[in-house]
């Protein structure tokens, strides 16, 4: 078992912390400034686990060509992620000084959580998620599953639609989800039929994972482009005895 960091913001935190949140979806990190489009992405045969293949098509020793790159996924089955989310030192006053933060005896306070203002209304100055140590974590996930697939992979079906985007914390109603769960609603099982609200549903996630994607960026990874992804299934677990210690 190996514990890794995993950025979240604070909308998806609160849906961890509520329970609503069960998957996440990362891109499929390719070498940058490398101008290759990814065909594939399997499990390598000989390295089971972290290590998968990538196929390619692009330019190689200057021939465009298709060739198998080597891949690591962010994580495994049994790993677990600790969450990194914006926060802030208990002490957000303490001068600057030379000497290390001890960081346990400050505490933490955390955006998802907790209210805090300055004595004369002034913001306060919130870190972002990137730089919060290990001291901090709070939130511990046990990984489930880890999958590569394209990002539309999971809503071609209307009923994967709403039980995919629900697991991955958005809102998609109860009477919608309890239509699925309950009676396998005809609209969300036959692809060719049309219901307003899971194509909103379908709308609305696309535009939030639009919304975490670079402008630049948008025409390679954002949701037109159907890009791959890691799809990772996770379980809240307790805090690991002795962590960070």
């Amino acid at each position: 078992m190996t514990y890794r960091p995993m950025l979240f913001n604070t909308p998806m935190v609160c849906a961890i912390e509520d329970g609503t949140k069960t998957q996440t979806r990362r891109l499929v990190q390719l070498p940058k400034n490398k101008d290759w489009e990814l065909l594939d992405v399997h499990p390598n045969p000989d390295l089971p686990g972290r290590f998968w293949q990538a196929e390619i098509n692009g330019t190689l020793t200057d021939v465009k060509k298709r060739f198998t790159l080597g891949i690591k996924a962010p994580c495994v089955a049994g790993d677990v992620l600790w969450v990194r989310e914006t926060w802030m030192p208990g002490r957000f006053d303490k001068p600057k000084s030379a000497v290390p933060v001890d960081w346990k005896e400050l505490g933490f306070f955390y955006f998802a959580r907790d209210e805090v203002k300055n004595s004369d209304g002034t913001p306060v100055p919130w870190r972002p998620s990137i730089h919060m140590p290990k001291e901090a974590a709070r939130i511990f996930l046990r990984v489930d599953e880890v999958r590569a697939e394209r990002l539309h992979k999971s809503f071609f079906r209307y009923g994967d639609i709403v039980l995919t985007i629900a697991a991955e914390g958005i809102d998609v109603g109860v009477q919608c989800r309890e239509c699925i769960d309950t009676y396998g609603c005809p609209c969300c099982i036959d692809s060719e039929s049309e219901c307003g609200v899971l194509d909103d549903i379908r709308d609305d996630f696309a535009r939030l994972w639009d919304s975490t994607i670079k402008p630049a960026a948008l025409p390679r990874f954002g949701w037109a482009s159907n890009p791959w992804v890691w799809v990772i299934k996770f379980t809240r677990t307790e805090r690991p005895e002795g962590w960070a210690r």
